[in-house]
Parts: structure tokens; C-alpha cells; sequence
């Protein structure tokens, strides 16, 4: 209905103007210049009306008839610009119906394409939320098992519940006694030192680490050294080899070959030696007395070596001490082929920064030894696979 209302008041606008510009060119065809005839018959007419009006009223009368005609010329001049304008909003009704469909499919489908995006990262959203969930079922359903491990190491205490306190041994006897008294503790203890550490959870992990312990449970302040091996070779075989490298002092560091060895007992599980060492350095000098003490377990699947030691000065202060286990076992991927070998050693000394008869714990002393003796392990665990990939190729 909108459309058709123009269009008749555009005919109609037409209609008007042509009556408006005849009128025009009729009145300008009367004031245009008469021919000789018509013009001494409109005198003799002039004249007569001459007579019956006046010159005020015939001016009054040319000044109307020249303000109708320019009335009549404004409304030209209107009703030509109305038509313009008509006739402009006529093109463009006519293109916005032409092309108005094409908009609107080009706004429908640019909504379409945005819902479709939208749509496609809200199913990415959920195919990654459920594959973390999935995930994490995973982890769930496969550590079921170390959950419960990790929950009874957490709900069990260790077997010594406080550092035993030291004091001051004047001969090889008393450090020997002094140290039998704490072995059935570091050997009680064996279980929980390598089910309380995450470094031992992977077997086929080549792994070492070193902790500086201000408060150990069994040791007390200590220098804690962590290693996992894997080996080349059964568990029998890495066994006998490590108990042979132990025997040999070749396990406890580069400066255990030069001890001089006074008191030996040694079996074909156990070893007890007393030795002397000289240190020439800032922290000792002179020599200190040591005391060893060695035994190897076989159980089922598993051979286990535990050891410790302590070093007093002359006046018969501690000077060293330190415990270790090692733990050899078969490696699940292989069991019949492989083997893995799980070491902890805690040491304490004041020439390390860590007291053996007190809490004080000196940081930078210690932090230094720290990264020396982690060193020293690398050394070892390098060695011991030497060893084995040696006894392979033998056999």
C-alpha cells in the first residue's frame, strides 16, 4: 500500500504541473507583443476602458496579476522539486526491492556461520573435558595401587622415631658397639626408606638426587644421596657384583681406597672393618679413627645391603657418620634378564656442615657438599653400570 500512494501522488503532481505551465505560457502569450491589428484594437479597447477605471485601481489590478504569476512560478518551482524528489525515491524503493533479499541472505548467512563456529568450539570444549576425565579415570584406576602404598607410608612411622644422641668413644670397640646397637634399626628401617621416596617408584628410571635434610627421622640432620640404576643383568648376577664393589670400597666414595685398615672380620654376608684415615684440610688434620659395619640379606626377589659407619677425632668427638641401603631387585619388564638397583645414603659431618651431635646445620657449607657428594654418586652409579654391562659380555 506504501508503494502505490507515491505513485499517484506522482501522477498527480504531473497532472497539476503541465495544467500550471499551460497556464503560464498562456498568460505570457497574451503580454507577448500584439500584431498591428490586434494592437490598435486593444487601444481603442484601452481607451474605452480608460474611461471606466481608474489609474490606481488598473496598478493595483498589474500588481496582482504579476503576484499571481510569481505565486505561480514558486509553486512551479516547488512541485518540480517535489518531483525530483519523487522520482528519486522512486529509484531507490525500486533498488532496495531489487537488492534487499540479497542483504538479507548475506546478514542470514554470516548469522549461520557464526552459529556454526560457536557450535564447533563448544564440541571441541567437550571432547577436551572429556578427555581429561577420561584421563584422570586413567590415573585413577592404574595408581589404585599407589594410592594405598602412598596412604600406608603416610599412616606408619618409621622405625626409629628419634636420632639416637651421640657421645665421645675412645677406642674401636666402643664405636663397633655404639653402631651394632643402632644396625637392627637401619635394617628395620629398609622398607620404609624406599617406600617414603618418589625417586624409587619407577624401576627403569636412571635417576640421582641429593636433599639437604635438616630434621631426619632416623639419621637425623643429614646429606641425603638418592640413586635408581637399571642393569643389565639378572638380579643374582648385580647382586654378587655389588657386594663384591661394597667389599672392595668402591661403592663409598674416591677416597676410600687410602683407609688403613687395622681390625677386619668379614663373611660371606657380613664385613666389620676399623681403620684409620689422615685428612690434611682446614676441617681435620691429623687422622680419626672409623668403624664399618656391613651386612647383606637375601630374601624372595629381592637382596638387600645395609651398612654403617662413623669416624671419631682423637679426642673422641663424631666426626663422620653415615648409613646407607641398597636395595637390588628383579626389573618387572624383564624379571629373568634385568635388574634395578635402588641406593640411600645419609651422611653428617662437620667438615659437610651438618653436626653428627647436634641440630646446627651450616647452609652454605653444607649446600656445597651437597652438590660435590651428588657428584660423587653420579660417579658411582656410572661405575656400577660399567661393571655390569661388563659381567654381561662375560657371560
Amino acid at each position: 500500500m506504501s508503494s502505490e500512494v507515491p505513485f499517484f501522488e506522482l501522477e498527480d503532481a504531473q497532472s497539476v504541473l503541465r495544467d500550471v505551465l499551460a497556464f503560464i505560457e498562456t498568460c505570457e502569450d497574451a503580454n507577448a507583443s500584439p500584431t498591428s491589428v490586434q494592437l490598435s484594437n486593444r487601444d481603442r479597447d484601452k481607451k474605452k476602458r480608460a474611461r471606466n477605471y481608474s489609474p490606481d485601481y488598473e496598478r493595483s489590478r498589474r500588481e496582482k496579476k504579476k503576484a499571481e504569476r510569481d505565486a505561480l512560478r514558486c509553486q512551479v518551482d516547488q512541485y518540480t522539486t517535489q518531483l525530483e524528489l519523487l522520482r528519486t525515491q522512486k529509484t531507490t524503493q525500486r533498488d532496495e526491492s531489487k537488492w534487499g533479499w540479497v542483504h538479507a541472505a548475506t546478514q542470514e548467512e554470516e548469522k549461520r556461520q557464526k552459529a556454526e563456529d560457536l557450535n564447533h568450539q563448544l564440541r571441541g570444549l567437550l571432547v577436551q573435558q572429556f578427555n581429561v576425565a577420561q584421563t584422570f579415570k586413567n590415573l585413577l584406576t592404574q595408581e589404585a595401587g599407589f594410592a594405598t602404598l602412598v596412604q600406608s607410608v603416610l599412616s606408619s612411622c618409621p622405625p626409629c622415631s628419634s636420632p639416637t644422641k651421640l657421645s665421645t668413644f675412645s677406642t674401636f670397640s666402643s664405636i663397633t658397639s655404639h653402631l651394632k646397637g643402632l644396625f637392627g634399626q637401619l635394617c628395620d628401617s629398609s622398607d620404609y626408606v624406599f617406600d617414603s621416596t618418589s625417586i624409587f617408584f619407577d624401576a627403569n628410571s636412571l635417576v640421582c638426587a641429593a636433599n639437604l635434610k635438616y630434621q631426619d627421622p632416623i639419621s637425623g640432620p643429614c646429606i641425603e644421596l638418592l640413586s635408581s640404576t637399571p642393569l643389565p643383568c639378572n638380579m643374582e648376577n648385580a647382586a654378587s657384583m655389588l657386594w663384591e664393589m661394597m667389599l672392595a670400597k668402591e661403592v663409598f666414595g674416591p677416597n676410600s681406597g687410602c683407609y688403613t685398615i687395622k681390625v677386619k672380620q668379614q663373611t660371606e654376608s657380613s664385613a666389620e672393618w676399623g681403620y684409620s684415615v689422615r685428612f690434611n684440610g682446614p676441617e681435620a688434620s691429623g687422622a680419626v679413627d672409623g668403624v664399618t659395619l656391613m651386612e647383606k640379606f637375601d630374601k624372595a626377589g629381592q637382596t638387600l645391603i645395609v651398612w654403617t659407619s662413623m669416624m671419631v677425632e682423637s679426642d673422641g668427638n663424631p666426626y663422620f657418620t653415615s648409613q646407607g641401603w641398597v636395595s637390588v631387585k628383579k626389573l618387572p619388564s624383564n624379571p629373568d634378564g634385568e635388574a634395578f638397583v635402588r641406593i640411600c645414603s645419609r651422611l653428617a659431618g662437620l667438615h659437610l656442615g651438618v653436626r653428627c651431635d647436634g641440630d646446627k646445620v651450616d647452609v652454605p657449607v653444607a649446600r656445597k657438599h651437597q652438590f660435590m657428594a651428588k657428584s660423587r654418586q653420579e660417579h658411582v652409579q656410572l661405575k656400577i653400570l660399567e661393571r655390569a654391562e661388563l659381567q654381561k659380555s662375560v657371560l
